[in-house]
């Protein structure tokens, strides 16, 4: 049964692109800290998201779970005293991966390392196991972040590794892991992250500071064509505007990113990140 939440937003489908829609204000999405969206359970009681301090000197992974009509907000317990973000469950719900500074197993901190950890639903929350540092050539010793799941198997994330950050897709191999750089044309001389990957017709979102932009980072759209993806196309439908956009989702009907806007049109000043909805049929790039 399609949950109470999804069904709301395929009933209210009009697009208002002159106002923005936050997700569940007050509640996930504060005046105080940065969020961005991670997952939603198709009944809409359960999410898992990041919040980070206004300066992004620490960051961690969220859990809301919705019981009666009162939401309990809580940590999830891997998370460290430094910066997590970023959860990726994968498609079966038996695993999950993550961005983190922790410490690793030989002492070493500070870079961003790719970490993965078991993972179990219950119905109404998730419980994780013990995070696990994955080897190299996913991680490097530069740094690598923003990890989406393809499938249970393969992955994208970003890595500097070459010197400015550029999408990598993992698949396992015999030795563990083949990492191979995007071809096509998303990585550029600008800087690009994954945010999701959409099957049927295979679509990437990512963001990136581009020159084709509107402001900061800003939200594109890549499609596979054979092997290679498309150059990105900059989303349009009010999502991209002046200051920062990214952690795109796409749950179910509903289209999730989160946004970090100007103050004032002819000033630097920025707020806080927060989450914002609209349906996916909004998107004509995603249709």
């Amino acid at each position: 049964m399609i949950g109470a939440l999804f069904i709301l937003l395929a009933a209210n489908s009009v697009c208002n692109y002159e106002s923005d829609e936050e997700f569940l204000p007050a509640i996930i999405s504060t005046p105080d800290a940065h969020e961005g969206l991670n997952w939603v359970s198709v009944d809409g009681n359960s999410v898992l998201f990041t919040r980070a301090l206004p300066d992004f000197s620490i960051s961690t992974i969220m859990q809301a779970t919705k019981v009666d009509d009162d939401w309990i907000v809580e940590n999830v317990p891997i998370s460290s005293e430094g910066y997590d973000a970023g959860l990726s469950i994968a498609p079966s719900g038996v695993s999950a991966l993550f961005t983190s500074t922790r410490r690793t197993d030989d002492g070493q901190v500070g870079g961003w390392n790719i970490w993965q950890l078991d993972a179990t639903f219950n119905g109404h929350k998730w419980n994780f196991g013990d995070p696990i540092l994955m080897p190299e050539p996913v991680n490097s010793a530069h740094s690598e972040c923003c990890v989406v799941h393809g499938d249970d198997q393969d992955f994208y994330f970003a890595s500097n590794r070459l010197g400015s950050w550029d999408i990598f897709h993992a698949e396992p191999d015999q030795d563990g892991f083949q990492v191979s750089f995007l071809s096509g044309g998303v990585n550029s001389d600008e800087d690009a992250w994954p945010s999701a990957i959409i099957a049927n017709p295979k679509k990437l979102l990512y963001s990136s500071i581009s020159a084709t932009g509107v402001g900061g980072d800003d939200i594109y759209v890549a499609y596979m064509q054979g092997a290679d993806w498309s150059p990105g196309k900059l989303l349009g439908a009010g999502i991209n505007r002046l200051g920062y956009e990214d952690s795109a989702r796409v749950i179910g009907p509903a289209f999730y990113w989160s946004s970090r806007p100007k103050s004032g049109e002819n000033t630097g000043d920025l707020s806080v990140s927060n989450i914002y909805t609209m349906p996916t049929t909004c998107i004509d790039e995603l249709g």
